[in-house]
């Protein structure tokens, strides 16, 4: 079973909630402040950790702390948090463990104390190289405290850095996303992510967007900008592996690739998904509650949504044709309307650079195309794998 599609998990992610503020693209769940809590909810995770992998096992290869963010706990307080989780996981020496950081929290006493138990990759919060698109973005750190954090990273011994970076914002043109990827790879990072701006409801720039306040650059300036990202990072050395995700050689995030392949993984902390299969055609998702003084009384209790063979063959070929080798296909064709979007070739399919400007709705007529062929979805779940997996 070891070697098995649907063996037990391989990635923990860990949900840190606090922020500074929420900034106002963010959709994800966030608290602003209360530091004075970070050690009992640290506490609590561990609590959940002991009482997941009671139950799921402790074979994990990669951990991710993300938000939120986790760099805003203090270096004690984060370091012994670390200290007991990887103790309990008892990971093996190759492991890839991530942290999530915004740049002006990555002090030297921060980063010796993440090095120092263990933690061998950052993903530090950029999101742009250029002073006013900060500012758009509600950011507190500028461009220079971004290469200040990359320069201790550096000195304090960290070999894999990513930087986030953000394209699609309101008035970018191509120059302003070249100016920031020219400052970006100028940094030398192992890793870049480069994705879109999307207005998620709840966020203040979707409020703003609806009301007419907000411009997002026009269908044919969003075209130019994808292609220029593209090719510019390609022409630095960075191999674009997943439609948001470009790595030198051999430094694609191992945990992230969890997630694309369609692999189980276990998250814990306030709002954490988690995905596992019971069977190789049938599985579960849930997803922590968001109440924070519950979580701190050990009150756990997940929303669980149960996934049949058809919930698992859309949401597989929806993440496996997000990375660049595609997935292995299981008919001899594809619908000719999507001819422009997709490369079919020995059994193997890929999108196009086209095709990953529409990458979502490909997927839903991709798996119509395969139903209409008469093919039950559990029988397409043993044929259709991602190819880098």
């Amino acid at each position: 079973m070891a070697n098995a599609w649907f063996e037990a998990p391989r990635g923990l992610y860990v949900h840190f909630p606090f922020c500074r503020k929420k900034c106002p693209y963010c959709g994800f769940f966030v608290l602003a402040g209360r530091h004075e809590l970070h050690d009992a909810y640290w506490q609590a995770v561990l609590a959940e950790v002991r009482e997941r992998t009671a139950q799921w096992g402790r074979e994990f290869a990669t951990v991710y702390l993300g938000g939120g963010t986790p760099s805003l706990s203090s270096a004690r307080s984060l370091g012994r948090f670390l200290e007991q989780l990887l103790r309990l996981l008892g990971l093996p020496p190759d492991a890839e463990i991530t942290v999530e950081a915004n740049p002006e929290t990555l002090d030297r006493e921060r980063l010796h104390a993440l090095r120092a138990v263990g933690v061998n990759r950052l993903s530090i919060g950029a999101q742009s190289g250029l002073d006013p698109e900060l500012r758009l973005l509600g950011r507190t750190h500028t461009p220079r405290e971004v290469e200040q954090a990359v320069d201790r990273a550096r000195r304090a011994g960290f070999e894999n850095l990513n930087l986030d970076l953000i394209f699609g914002l309101p008035g970018q043109t191509p120059r302003h996303l070249e100016a920031s990827l020219h400052w970006a790879v100028a940094l030398e990072p192992e890793h870049l992510s480069v994705y879109s701006l999307t207005l998620e409801p709840g966020t203040l720039f979707h409020r703003e967007a609806r009301r007419g306040r907000l411009q997002l650059p026009d269908e044919a300036t969003m075209v130019a900008l994808y292609r220029l990202r593209e090719d510019f990072l390609e022409s630095h050395g960075y191999h674009l592996y997943e439609i948001s995700n470009f790595a030198r050689p051999g430094y694609e995030s191992r945990h992230n690739l969890l997630y694309w392949c369609h692999r189980p993984y276990l998250g814990v902390g306030l709002s954490a998904a988690s995905f596992r299969y019971h069977t190789p055609t049938a599985g579960e998702r849930w997803v922590q509650h968001r109440s924070l003084v519950r979580y701190l009384q050990d009150e756990r209790t997940p929303t669980v949504e149960q996934l049949d063979a058809r919930a698992l063959l859309l949401e597989r070929v929806f993440l496996g044709i997000r990375l660049r080798e595609g997935i292995r296909w299981p008919v001899p064709s594809v619908p000719e309307a999507l001819e422009p979007y997709v490369r079919l070739r020995n059994g193997v399919l890929a999108l196009t650079a086209e095709g990953r400007l529409v990458a979502d709705r490909l997927a839903v007529e991709l798996v119509a195309f395969l139903e209409q062929q008469g093919a039950e979805p559990a029988a397409l779940l043993q044929k259709i794998r991602p190819v880098a997996c």
